[in-house]
C-alpha cells in the first residue's frame, strides 16, 4: 500500500522517536560525546531545515562524529533491493 507522508516523513521521524525512547529507557547507559537527534522540515523546498542545522554546525566548528540519515524509511519501489549501509567506526578516529 502507498501512503505519501507515513511512507516518506513520518517514517523517519518514527524511528527518531523511537530511538529517542530507547535511549531514554536506559539511564545509567552515556556516550563519550553529546548525542543529538534532529528532524527536519522544509526539504521538499530546498532541504531548508537541514542545510541551515549544518551551516549552524559548521560555523560553529562542531566536532561532528556520525550522521545518520532516515527518509523514506517505509517506501521502496516494487522489485528494488533493500539497501543496508555500513561503516568502518575505526574511521571515526
Amino acid at each position: 500500500m502507498i501512503a505519501p507522508g507515513g511512507d516518506d516523513d513520518a517514517s523517519g521521524t518514527s524511528l527518531l522517536l523511537s530511538i529517542a525512547r530507547a535511549l531514554h529507557a536506559q539511564p545509567n547507559y552515556s556516550f563519550e560525546s553529546d548525542v543529538v537527534l534532529a528532524a527536519f522540515s522544509g526539504e521538499e523546498q530546498g532541504l531548508l531545515g537541514s542545510s541551515f542545522y549544518a551551516q549552524t554546525l559548521l560555523e560553529g566548528e562542531e566536532d561532528v562524529k556520525l550522521m545518520i540519515q532516515s527518509d523514506m524509511l517505509g517506501y521502496r519501489v516494487p522489485g528494488e533491493p533493500v539497501r543496508f549501509f555500513s561503516f568502518n567506526p575505526s574511521l571515526l578516529n
